[in-house]
């Protein structure tokens, strides 16, 4: 088992999906950066924190995953370079920011 803790953004709304034993989990791609370019995740969350996923998170959304790998692939991108695509078991997240950078109209920008 490989743990993983990376940050990164949802590159697409959460879809909850069902299991073969009748439960329910959160799947969502996160996109984060590497030296060679952008790596795209497929996560899944089950249980409390799928429920927190489905509630709270949106695309954009910029968290800190803490997970375990559970699968890895490659694939054949568009521009025929091979890339990697791992799934993570996600066990907890942190909110880190976002998308949504609108501001209460009573909020001012302190300037340090």
């Amino acid at each position: 088992m490989i743990n993983v803790a990376t940050l990164g953004h949802l590159a697409a709304e959460p879809v909850e999906r069902d299991t073969s034993t009748g439960g329910k989990f959160a799947a969502f791609p996160l996109a984060t950066n590497d030296k060679g370019g952008t790596i795209y995740l497929a996560c899944r969350a089950f249980g409390s924190t799928a429920k927190t996923v489905m509630q709270y998170l949106k695309k954009g959304a910029q968290i800190l995953v803490f997970g375990t790998i559970y699968e890895v692939k490659t694939y054949k991108a568009n521009d025929d370079t091979i890339k990697p695509q791992l799934t993570v078991t996600v066990d907890h997240f942190n909110f880190v920011s976002s998308k949504d950078k609108s501001k209460d109209k009573n909020e001012v920008d302190i300037p340090f």
